[in-house]
């Protein structure tokens, strides 16, 4: 797909405005009432958790082709989120979208209780439970976060391949709804035709764009960063929302470096 100045400001537009409504690739619900507390596998430890996983099935999203990336820092995790955007791919727009969150386990006793922080969340840090989880073949999470009267709600179920077998699926989805936990809010992730990794010509990362944006962290805090240095998932001092903004976020695969400098590059 050859990509033009005119063409790589519509994709900045529509990444944009996707970004702008979070309903379209959050992945969360609301219900009324706050967090309810939903018990987390007592056999989970940390290292089982690491490694790629094919998104399944997530609440309520507009996106396609899926996939979280979990690696260990001091504290807990970095997950990376990789999709394609329906919109994006509606409009004939070539494109990845990743996104950097940082999950930190409450108490090293019970792992399988964290917090997560996402750039791009305002609302603030939520409770995360794994709920249930296979090392080598599935894992089940649970995200949510109290507000006021009503609750922001997620699950997610992954898989080490990009599918799952029907029945291990429906026990799980029978266990959560023992915990009642709402499975109809449940959408399936479809991962036919997906980008491989640097196929796509527009690469968009939340992180470059908006640093750690609405995440609050202080020195030392880092994940691959280390003791607060520089790099990813780490940071000398806390940030302010928009801080490290650098239109070099923008990355077009196989377009010249004259091309680029339109945005930036």
């Amino acid at each position: 797909m050859a990509a033009t100045g005119q063409g790589k400001l519509v994709v900045v537009v529509v990444v944009v405005a996707c970004l702008a409504l979070p309903q379209l690739v959050s992945g969360h619900a609301y219900e009324f009432g706050t967090c309810k507390a939903i018990p987390g596998s007592q056999s989970f430890q940390p290292d089982q958790l690491t490694g790629m996983w094919y998104v399944v099935k997530i609440f309520s999203t507009n996106s396609r082709c899926m996939t979280v990336t979990f690696n260990r820092t001091a504290d807990g995790f970095t997950a990376t989120e990789k999709r394609e955007l329906f919109l994006g791919r509606k409009v004939g727009l070539d494109h990845t979208l990743t996104n950097t969150g940082f999950f930190t386990i409450k108490n090293a006793n019970v792992p399988s209780k964290m917090t997560v922080s996402w750039p791009s969340n305002f609302l603030g840090p939520a409770d995360v439970t794994v709920v249930d989880i296979q090392p080598t073949s599935f894992a089940v999470i649970y995200e949510c976060k109290s507000l006021f009267v009503v609750r922001r709600t997620s699950a997610v179920i992954l898989s080490r391949q990009p599918s799952l077998d029907p029945e291990v699926l429906a026990r799980i989805e029978n266990d959560l709804s023992s915990l009642n936990i709402d499975v109809t809010d449940f959408d399936i992730m479809n991962h036919e035709n997906c980008n491989q990794p640097g196929e796509a010509d527009f690469n968009f990362d939340v992180n470059e764009y908006i640093g750690d944006g609405f995440i609050k962290r202080g020195k030392g805090q880092g994940g691959q960063g280390g003791d607060g240095g520089e790099g990813q998932g780490g940071q000398g001092e806390g940030e302010e929302v928009g801080e490290n903004f650098d239109a070099g976020f923008i990355n077009f695969d196989g377009v010249s470096d004259g091309e680029n400098e339109v945005l930036g590059k």
